[in-house]
């Protein structure tokens, strides 16, 4: 016997496996030293339990699930995890909520993570990751599938946000990290990502990168809505596989906010359809302010078909203050149509620019005064 290996933390580390074991002392000390263990021996035999299953409620009798709640006027920080990496966890819940602040008062702000290596999260209700100030939420799946909403009533997914008046430099932060599931189906009233009130002090951020392939159907998908303070740019990243969308408005970068939405190599995005056509908007300043506001939707590198109703990229609503948008798509390849009007470079000092190096591109129905 030349090594005993164990986890790091294990509280055998250090002893004799001999003495350990109910034997002679040997001389051999248990260690985490992987590379000193292997470097020892010929001949490596693993004893390892293999990974726990853990089943959370079921589709009919769901659970509540709140990881990192400061619901109290407190100094202390709210801190919960949930790491259920190196098993399979299928999950039932009614409302995921990770790192929320319900209670402002004081220095003290919550933080929560949960973690999922394979299985499956199902929420039916609302997902709400990084509420409150400088909240920091994060849900990571590095395997399974994931579901959120049921698509009856108002259910929401909502990462990043910071809600009611806070301090100027406080940020609600969310990260939603589904790289490693094979899908994701969101079937949700909003999709927001880094979306803090208007009128409001305090900034949001929000990222979240998706599965490999996804469904939304959402009535509003935003990426990157400020209040009174402009904030970090929120993300959102589509997989390398095929991506369904379907939504009455999907708006990148509005108020003070800022917005980036892109695709994996490879992957294909289609949003809207002939008969259900979306609004497109990126870079809208719809607020009097001094910050410049940059969005993007950038589909370099995939595919991209997109039905829209209406299409306005860099677009100046509000001309008060000395600020301006800047806002700019790009299509490699797929195609792009538009029903109705394509307004893009709007206002004092606004910047808007389309670009397509590939595809196809239809402009106007012929049926109104599209422009």
């Amino acid at each position: 016997l030349a090594a005993v290996l164990e986890h790091d933390g294990n509280a055998a580390i250090g002893a004799d496996i001999g003495m350990l074991l109910g034997l002679e002392k040997t001389g051999l000390a248990v260690t985490a030293d992987k590379n000193a263990a292997f470097e020892a021996c010929d001949v490596l035999i693993d004893f390892t339990t293999p990974g726990g299953t853990l089943n959370l409620g079921s589709n009919a009798n769901r659970t509540d699930i709140l990881l990192g709640h400061k619901n109290t006027s407190t100094a202390n920080n709210a801190d919960g995890t949930m790491d259920l990496s190196g098993g399979t966890a299928n999950i039932f819940a009614s409302n995921l909520t990770i790192a929320l602040e319900s209670n402002n008062s004081n220095s003290g702000s919550p933080s929560g993570s949960l973690i999922i290596d394979a299985g499956s999260l199902d929420v039916s209700g609302n997902t709400l990751i990084g509420s409150g100030s400088d909240a920091n939420g994060t849900l990571t799946m590095n395997g399974g599938t994931a579901t959120f909403g049921d698509g009856v009533g108002t259910d929401n997914f909502i990462v990043g946000t910071n809600p009611g008046n806070q301090g100027s430099t406080t940020v609600g932060m969310g990260t939603v990290d589904l790289s490693g599931a094979t899908s994701a189906t969101f079937d949700v009233n909003n999709f927001h990502v880094g979306v803090k009130g208007d009128g409001q002090n305090g900034r949001a951020h929000g990222i979240v990168t998706l599965a490999m392939n996804n469904t939304i159907d959402a009535t509003f998908i935003l990426v990157g809505r400020s209040g009174n303070n402009g904030q970090p740019v929120s993300e959102l990243h589509f997989g390398s596989g095929v991506s369904n969308v379907t939504a009455d408005t999907f708006t990148v970068g509005s108020f003070k906010g800022r917005g980036e939405v892109d695709v994996a190599a490879g992957g294909t995005v289609n949003i809207g359809s002939a008969g259900d056509r979306t609004v497109v908007t990126v870079g809208l300043k719809d607020v009097g302010t001094g910050g410049n506001n940059a969005s993007s939707i950038d589909f370099s590198g995939g595919t991209a078909n997109i039905f829209a109703s209406t299409l306005t990229i860099g677009h100046e609503s509000n001309t008060g203050g000395t600020g301006s948008p800047t806002g700019s798509m790009t299509i490699d390849a797929g195609s792009l149509n538009v029903g109705g009007n394509t307004l893009i470079g709007s206002g004092p000092g606004a910047v808007g620019s389309l670009t397509m190096n590939g595809g196809t591109a239809v402009f106007g129905d012929g049926a109104g005064t599209d422009n």
